[in-house]
């Protein structure tokens, strides 16, 4: 078994494009031999949990620039996106929230064999423009995914999984990983960003051929 350990944030721009691109990379190589294992990383982790303005307004203050060329800026990220598959893409309409907590719901959720809310969550966040700090949201979230509502808002409430994310959070430091999304196959190869997946396939296919 191939492992790719993937450290991203729901509210990543490339990570959700990155993510579109290991996919198709993994239909691809198919056979079944290549693992992803998704790993938790805050941009932001500082972000209140119930922001003012958009992802654009604290992008143009980031950048110094006027909301306008924010804008701008950001949506011809987000027609990559679109191009790659994230229909109804638009970062600059964002919710800047908190994801501390998306992150733990993650958690929660693929112990209860639910992995599609990775993809959920990052639809959320830049199609739908949902916050993804709001507990109400999350569990609403959890019952589209077949999962038990009043379950996800119990463990919201809680401390659970927050010591998974923060263990994450923590190895991504030990290992040097300070930006996302960055993937690391079986623990040699490091891959940083959106761009480098023909890179990571060679690589891949040179292992299976070599071992």
């Amino acid at each position: 078994m191939i492992t790719i350990d993937v450290w991203s944030d729901f509210s990543c721009p490339h990570c959700v494009i990155g993510l579109a691109r290991l996919w198709k990379l993994l239909g691809e190589l198919g056979e079944g031999d290549v693992k992803p294992v998704m790993h938790a990383f805050e941009l932001l982790p500082d972000a209140p949990e119930n922001p003012e303005g958009t992802a654009a307004d604290g992008f143009a203050r980031k950048c110094y620039l006027s909301h306008d060329d924010a804008v701008a800026c950001m949506d011809r990220l987000s027609k990559v996106g679109r191009e790659e598959g994230l229909t109804g893409m638009d970062w600059a309409g964002a919710i800047p929230a908190n994801t501390r907590d998306a992150h733990r719901l993650f958690k929660w959720a693929m112990a209860h064999g639910a992995s599609c809310m990775h993809g959920r969550l990052m639809r959320a966040y830049f199609c739908s423009h949902l916050n993804l700090s709001s507990h109400d949201v999350l569990a609403g979230l959890a019952e589209k995914a077949g999962l038990n509502r009043d379950g996800a808002l119990a463990m919201l409430a809680s401390g659970a999984y927050l010591k998974e994310v923060l263990d994450d959070e923590r190895e991504a430091g030990e290992l040097g990983i300070h930006s996302v999304p960055t993937f690391i196959v079986n623990r040699e190869a490091r891959f940083l960003g959106s761009d480098h997946f023909p890179e990571m396939k060679a690589w891949i296919l040179s292992y299976r051929e070599n071992g």
